[in-house]
C-alpha cells in the first residue's frame, strides 16, 4: 500500500481516515480505559485495525481508523477525570523525580558555561527554569508536611498538549495513565478549556486538596523545557520559543494562584506577584 500525505500519523486511504503510531507497552492498558471513555460519550472513537495475522501490534506500531466526531466537552471531562483503580502516584516519588531531573539539567548548565557552545540566552533559561522547578518542589514539601505519605489518584491523561481539534481528544495514542493535574494542564495548554472552566470543575468537587496543591506545583515544573535540554533538542528556534513564552507562563502561574487560593491556602512565594525578567 502506497500512502501519501501522512501528517503526524494521520492519513486517508480509500475514503477512510487512519492514524498510525509507535506505541509503548502500556498502550493496551490505556486503550481499555479509553474504551470506557468513548462508550460513555456515545461516540465511535478510534478503533484498532488488526494486521493480516489478526494481531493488534505490528513492530511496535498500531493502526487505527476513525471518523470526525463531536461531543460535549463537559461530559468528556466528567468521564476522563474519573479515578482509575490501578494504584496511586506518591508525592515523595514525584519530588525525587523532579530533583533528579533538575540536577541533570544543572549538569548541562555546567557543560555550556565554559565551552564554545555557551549561549547566554540558553544559560539564563536553564537557571530560570531550574529555579522555577525548585519552587515547585517547595510546594510538594508543603503537601508532604500535611501528609507524609500523600498520594495522588490516577486517571486518563493527555501525554502532552494537542491541537484544539476535538478528534485529537478521541485518539487513544495521545493518552497515558497519570494524574488529573497533568490532564488539566495539557487541556489548558491546548486551549481546550480555560481557567473559568477549571473553576467550574473545582466547584464541582473534581479535586481533593492534595490534587489542587499538586496542580499549582505542576505549573512551576517545565517538563517541556527540561525535555528539550536533556534530549539535545535545544535549537535556536526552541530557545526563541522559551524566551518568548516564559512571561506568558508566569502570568498563567499568577492566574492559577488567584483561582486555587479561593479554595485552599497556598504557600507564599514572594516573587511570584512581581514583574520579573530573566
Amino acid at each position: 500500500m502506497n500512502v501519501e500525505n501522512i501528517s503526524h500519523g494521520y492519513f486517508e486511504y480509500q475514503n477512510q481516515n487512519y492514524f498510525i503510531a509507535k506505541i509503548d507497552t502500556r498502550f493496551l492498558q490505556v486503550y481499555s480505559q479509553y474504551d470506557f471513555l468513548i462508550h460513555s460519550l456515545n461516540v465511535r472513537g478510534f478503533e484498532i485495525v488488526k494486521n493480516c495475522f489478526h494481531q493488534i501490534i505490528s513492530q511496535d506500531h498500531v493502526l487505527l481508523t476513525f471518523e470526525y466526531e463531536t461531543f460535549d466537552i463537559y461530559q468528556y471531562l466528567t468521564y476522563s477525570l474519573k479515578v482509575i483503580p490501578v494504584g496511586y502516584l506518591s508525592i515523595q516519588e514525584i519530588k525525587e523525580s523532579w530533583i533528579h531531573k533538575i540536577d541533570l539539567v544543572r549538569e548541562e548548565i555546567s557543560k555550556y558555561a565554559y565551552s564554545f557552545q555557551f549561549d547566554r540566552d540558553l544559560n539564563a533559561l536553564m537557571h530560570y527554569y531550574c529555579g522555577l522547578g525548585e519552587n515547585g518542589i517547595c510546594i510538594l514539601n508543603e503537601i508532604l508536611t500535611i501528609q507524609k505519605n500523600a498520594q495522588l489518584s490516577l486517571s486518563l491523561s493527555l501525554k502532552q498538549p494537542v491541537h484544539s481539534y476535538y478528534y485529537e481528544l478521541l485518539n487513544p495514542c495521545h493518552y497515558t495513565i497519570s494524574t488529573k493535574a497533568k490532564h488539566i494542564l495539557n487541556l489548558l495548554k491546548s486551549h481546550i478549556i480555560d481557567l473559568k472552566f477549571l473553576n467550574q470543575l473545582i466547584e464541582g468537587s473534581y479535586f481533593q486538596i492534595y490534587e489542587l496543591l499538586y496542580l499549582y506545583a505542576r505549573m512551576f515544573y517545565s517538563s517541556d523545557f527540561f525535555h528539550c535540554v536533556l534530549t539535545q533538542q535545544m535549537s535556536d528556534e526552541n530557545i526563541r520559543f522559551f524566551l518568548n513564552n516564559y512571561q506568558i507562563e508566569l502570568r498563567q502561574i499568577q492566574e492559577m494562584k488567584k483561582l486555587i487560593s479561593k479554595y485552599i491556602s497556598l504557600p507564599e512565594i514572594s516573587w511570584i506577584d512581581e514583574e520579573n525578567m530573566i
